[in-house]
């Protein structure tokens, strides 16, 4: 459920967001649900992988279902070759001027399935593989 839209002041590993615009084609306009999955480094940054429908034939490395996350009502995905690096400054003005939704934080269980993916999916960037692994470092 979406939260309050209360001001942040950081965000971290486990946030949830709504990133708009970020649909497909023809759906350009729809949000996607995006997490952060490091603390943001020193620059400021922090990786981030949105979630999308799953459809037979796509990336199985992290599934996800309605329960693993409020936002989710029907199966889903992690789109590692989706993955970004954001800056956490944006990220937080955003959340406050109520231009992108904030969610609660990801349980720790599912975070920890993401967090799996985003070292063995196929499908992520080998950049962003090595930028997540040197911030859990």
């Amino acid at each position: 459920m979406p939260l309050d839209n209360n001001p942040v002041e950081k965000i971290g590993p486990r946030t949830a967001f709504l990133l708009p615009d970020t649909g497909g084609s023809g759906r350009a306009y729809e949000p996607h649900l995006h997490i952060c999955v490091t603390a943001p480094d020193k620059e400021g940054n922090v990786p981030c992988v949105p979630v999308g429908s799953y459809e037979d034939g796509m990336d199985k490395t992290c599934l996800l279902n309605k329960g693993d996350h409020d936002y989710l009502g029907k199966p889903s995905m992690i789109y590692y070759g989706h993955a970004k690096v954001m800056r956490a400054a944006t990220i937080v003005e955003k959340i406050n001027s109520k231009q992108y939704e904030h969610w609660e934080d990801v349980k720790q269980e599912v975070f920890s399935r993401i967090t799996k993916g985003v070292l063995s999916s196929s499908h992520i960037k080998p950049a962003h593989r090595n930028y997540a692994r040197l911030q859990w470092s």
